[in-house]
């Protein structure tokens, strides 16, 4: 299953992202985040040139989103509507209004496209290949001034790939918001403090932001505005990430604790859970582990409606 016993002078991996080949700078046996996977480790490693982080490539990928945690979700309830809001309230700061058709890439069960329907923008579509809903491919074939693609690019085998199809279904002056891990951020020493940002075997290549940023200027985008503050943080009650990672911890610091009842006696046992629960927001996590960047096409590049 796992790389773990290669002998470390042998293992130079090639990195898909900046095409470095040669031993890693750090490298580590990673648990699995999903609770029926946990008893199992994966291989990651950090580019020397870049910093990005890869995860060992498993052959039954397709086993592991099964009865995926993240798509039990099916309705807006009051923790998501807060980090929505949040998302929603970043966008609008850049230029996000009603007129604009928007393309949800990777839209899971719609949320946020439901949820800015509600907020009075109807020309919003999505596409997600895993949900039956949205696996149309029609999507692909129009042209948007926006483009939202929220926790995928890390997913893909090619995440080059991805940025250049991006290209080709905006406007002229078209925007484009990624939202992924950074991997900079992520402690790979200690991957218990990021087991959710590492989340293996399913983020396939955590992006630093120097790659990331890299990958967007050659595909011929301009950076407007980067995020380091996770969404999921809300000054709301109970709503934000000191609150959020306390609890899932205290609760096994599985995904799938996230869409379990919560337990009680738990939570009765840890009154720093209550005090989170109140004034979290006002006291940030010191991790960049994960970023949220908005890019406009440049105006020099040629546009596939010019």
């Amino acid at each position: 299953m796992s790389n773990t016993n290669v002998d470390a002078d042998k293992f130079a991996p090639t990195c898909e992202l900046c095409g470095h080949a040669g031993p890693p700078s750090q490298r580590n046996a990673v648990r699995s985040n999903i609770r029926r996977f946990r008893h199992l480790k994966f291989t990651v490693w950090r580019c020397e040139q870049c910093h990005s982080l890869h995860c060992e490539r498993v052959a039954d990928l397709g086993s592991y989103y099964a009865d995926y945690p993240l798509r039990r979700e099916q309705n807006c309830g009051y923790f998501t509507a807060q980090w929505l809001r949040v998302i929603f309230n970043r966008l609008r700061r850049y230029g996000l209004n009603p007129r604009h058709r928007i393309l949800d890439y990777g839209c899971g069960n719609g949320l946020l496209i439901k949820y800015l329907e509600s907020k009075g923008y109807q020309n919003c579509i999505g596409y997600d290949p895993y949900v039956q809903e949205y696996k149309d491919t029609t999507p692909l074939d129009a042209h948007y001034d926006w483009i939202l693609c929220f926790d995928v690019i890390e997913h893909v085998e090619s995440p080059r790939e991805l940025i250049e199809q991006f290209t080709g279904l905006l406007k002229p002056n078209g925007k484009v918001c990624l939202f992924t891990p950074r991997a900079e951020g992520i402690n790979l020493i200690e991957p218990e403090l990021s087991i959710h940002q590492l989340h293996t075997p399913c983020h396939l290549h955590l992006l630093s932001e120097y790659i990331l940023l890299e990958l967007c200027t050659q595909a011929g985008f301009l950076v407007e505005g980067i995020y380091h503050r996770w969404y999921q943080d809300s000054w709301l009650p109970c709503a934000s990430r000191r609150f959020i990672e306390l609890f899932m911890k205290s609760h096994g610091n599985d995904m799938d604790a996230a869409f379990d009842r919560p337990n009680a006696r738990i939570i009765l046992r840890t009154p720093l859970l209550w005090f989170y629960a109140i004034f979290g927001y006002y006291l940030p996590s010191r991790k960049e582990d994960t970023m949220m960047t908005i890019f406009k096409v440049a105006s020099e590049r040629s546009s596939p409606l010019s």
